[in-house]
Formats: structure tokens, C-alpha cells, sequence
């Protein structure tokens, strides 16, 4: 008998632990992850450290479920598919590859075709992604949103996914590159005239005491990350990552491969030393 209670204790122990641990987690997650926090969780695999030339790599334009709120809290859908990246952003990412030594080019997409064979590998590439609550403004939804915040899981298929081979090479400007980066992004992000508005109140509210004078955007961005091996179509790395502003999301979840690239190549170097 002593020794069922002692098994049911340390059986209830387990679980009690098990749910805190789920509990505490869930709280962390909300307090920096949620309320405009930008969190990256990143999943490698083994085929990263076998694939070559892994510092040189082509960013394919993003494919976009996003809708952009204005002031008036209409929602907008913003195009699938560009044809390309935006100069700005390829100037920040190719800055920041750089600096890890780490070459960035841009895949441009001139026809329909092309259009089309690039919408394929997306949905090839991604499982479904989440479901996110877009908010109207009452107060029913913004209490659904509290204490809660998105979690972060592998958005990739593992593959291997079937690329267009003659789109992919028929880009002449592009120099030799081991794999292609795919970026979907999902949910909604306000506009930048909604934005600026709420820096106009902040700073008029700025003076009244407890206020902070900061305004930050609002927001509930997913961002998926595939790096695709170009010679067979390979997943070697994926990540995910949640924010209130979809630019926030890319910079950060593309630091994370840069960092795991130089990391990986410092390592391979150590050990050819060795």
C-alpha cells in the first residue's frame, strides 16, 4: 500500500512539473515573444553541414497571405507575388551577409510562367500555415489576445521539393549559389499612415504622467523561412518567426542563417586545422 502511494506521489510530481514547465513556458513566450516582440526558432539539418558553397544563396521574392490595416481598421490584401524584392531590402540583408561573410543575390520573376513555377515551390516547400486572429477593434477580441501569444514550430517540408530548373537558371545575372531562400509571410501588420498616427499620439500623450511617449507597431506577423538546395530541391534549413511588423521578422529570421552559416564554417575550418 505504501508503495502505491509513494508511485501515485511521485506520478503526480512528474506531471505537476510537466505543466509548470508548459506553464512557465507559455508565460515566457508571452512577455517576449508577444505584444510586438520579434522571436526566431530555427531548425537545421544535417544536410546544411554536407551542402556546399552554403555563403552564397538567392533570395526568391515572398510569397504573401498578408493584410495590411489602415486607419479606418479596414484590412487590405497586399499581392501574392512580386516580381521582385524591394532595393531596400536586398541593400539591408546583402549589409548584414556581409558582414558574415556571406553572398546574397536576388531571383527576379519576368513572366507568368515564371510566376506560376514560383507559386508551385511554395507550396511545395511549406506546410499549411497558422490560423491568426485579426482584430475589429472591439473589446471581445482584444481580451482573447491576452496572455497569449504565437508559438513557433518547423513551417518547412522536409523535401525533396522539385524546382524548375530552367526558370532557376534562366536568371544569367545570378552567380553560382548552393540554394534558394523562400519567405511567406502571413497575418497582419498595420499601414505606414496607420503607424504614423500612432506616433502623433503618443508624443501628444507623451507629457501626461505614466505615459511613455513610445509607440509600437501593431501587428501579428508570421514569417516562414525554406532555404532549398538548388542542385536537388533539399531543405537544408527552416525557421520561423513571429512579430508585429513583417520587415522586423525577415531581418532577424535571416540573421539566425547567417549566424548558423558562420558558425558552421568556423567550425569546418577548426576541425580542417586540426
Amino acid at each position: 500500500m505504501q508503495k502505491k502511494f509513494k508511485l501515485c506521489l511521485a506520478l503526480s510530481f512528474i506531471a505537476f512539473s510537466l505543466s509548470g514547465c508548459q506553464a512557465a513556458r507559455s508565460t515566457y513566450n508571452y512577455f517576449a515573444c508577444g505584444n510586438g516582440g520579434t522571436c526566431t526558432e530555427s531548425f537545421p539539418r544535417d544536410a546544411l553541414s554536407q551542402t556546399d558553397n552554403i555563403d552564397k544563396i538567392v533570395l526568391a521574392p515572398p510569397y504573401y497571405d498578408l493584410l495590411i490595416r489602415d486607419l479606418d481598421w479596414q484590412y487590405r490584401p497586399v499581392p501574392v507575388i512580386e516580381k521582385k524584392l524591394p532595393a531596400s531590402t536586398i541593400d539591408l540583408l546583402q549589409d548584414f551577409g556581409e558582414s558574415y561573410g556571406i553572398s546574397i543575390n536576388s531571383l527576379h520573376v519576368d513572366t507568368e510562367e515564371q510566376l506560376s513555377s514560383l507559386t508551385s515551390i511554395y507550396h511545395q516547400a511549406f506546410s499549411e500555415p497558422p490560423e491568426i486572429l485579426v482584430p475589429t477593434g472591439e473589446v471581445k477580441d482584444a481580451l482573447k489576445s491576452i496572455g497569449k501569444a504565437p508559438t513557433r514550430q518547423d513551417p518547412a517540408r522536409d523535401g525533396p521539393i522539385a524546382l524548375d530548373k530552367t526558370f532557376l537558371q534562366s536568371e544569367s545575372n545570378i552567380p553560382p549559389s548552393c540554394c534558394i531562400v523562400l519567405t511567406r509571410i502571413n497575418g497582419w501588420q498595420e499601414s505606414n499612415n496607420s503607424f504614423n498616427a500612432s506616433v502623433t499620439s503618443a508624443m501628444i500623450f507623451s507629457g501626461m504622467t505614466g505615459s511613455s511617449g513610445a509607440a509600437g507597431y501593431a501587428g501579428d506577423v508570421v514569417v516562414d523561412f525554406a532555404i532549398l538546395r538548388l542542385s536537388d530541391g533539399q531543405t537544408v534549413w527552416s525557421a520561423q518567426t513571429t512579430s508585429a511588423a513583417s520587415h522586423f521578422a525577415i531581418r532577424q529570421g535571416m540573421n539566425h542563417y547567417f549566424s548558423t552559416v558562420a558558425n558552421l564554417l568556423l567550425e569546418q575550418k577548426t576541425n580542417a586545422a586540426n
